[in-house]
């Protein structure tokens, strides 16, 4: 709407429209590198953070490339598209609100990854590549930086091509020696749960079961399987 009250005052008031757009573009120049700047600086902190706790958390390991496995099971027999979450009990796999079947290709993916399946921990659509995309993107910006000392608008367009571009291919090497463990010999798939969450539904907040909750036990743990 604000660009076509522009170009609508280009028409019938050039002067002015041409000023605005003037305005519009400064503010542009000056404020998304100012804006990338300031994110670029947390994202450098932050994401190599987020990847050496996972790194020195064995279970969430362990469950995230279980988690991983099983999703790409589940792609397999017809069910693309699917997320998910790992942590240190289990991990979550959202879009499909079926236990019997989630389960059935827990244990599947499990006996792969045991069998030495090891590529099915690996997900094209992990959310580890966004953090690398975010953490390389920050990182190309501070070094152009401080390779030409000024912010520009050129260096932040730059950065996230660079980081688009290898960000897709870094990550599965971050998820094979980070984020992921497929030795899962020690886990045991537990049992499932079916989980809701709100959705808003014509303006109503409507709850509805959206995931699965898949748990897990090492050896020493409860082995026999339920579905709740």
């Amino acid at each position: 709407m604000p660009l076509l009250i522009i170009l609508a005052l280009m028409f019938f008031m050039p002067w002015l429209g041409f000023m605005l757009l003037l305005v519009v573009g400064l503010f542009l120049v000056v404020m998304i590198p100012l804006g990338f700047a300031a994110s670029s600086f947390f994202w450098a902190l932050a994401g190599p953070s987020q990847l050496f706790k996972m790194l020195f958390d064995k279970k969430v390991r362990k469950n995230h490339a279980l988690e991983h496995a099983t999703a790409r099971v589940l792609s397999y027999r017809g069910y693309p598209g699917l997320a998910g979450e790992a942590d240190g009990r289990g991990f979550s796999i959202r879009g499909l609100p079926d236990p019997s079947l989630v389960f059935d290709a827990a244990k599947e993916a499990r006996d792969r990854l045991v069998s030495g399946e090891s590529e099915l921990a690996i997900h094209p659509r992990c959310g580890t590549t966004v953090v690398v995309v975010n953490t390389l993107s920050s990182l190309i910006f501070i070094a152009l930086l401080i390779a030409t000392g000024s912010m520009s608008l050129l260096s932040v367009i730059l950065a996230l091509v660079a980081a688009q571009i290898l960000g897709p291919l870094v990550s599965p090497w971050v998820q094979r020696h980070v984020t992921t463990d497929p030795d899962v010999r020690s886990l045991r798939v537990a049992g499932v749960e079916l989980r809701s969450s709100n959705r808003m539904v014509f303006g109503a907040a409507v709850r509805m079961a959206d995931s699965v909750y898949v748990s897990t036990v090492d050896d020493s743990g409860v082995i026999d399987a339920e579905v709740v």
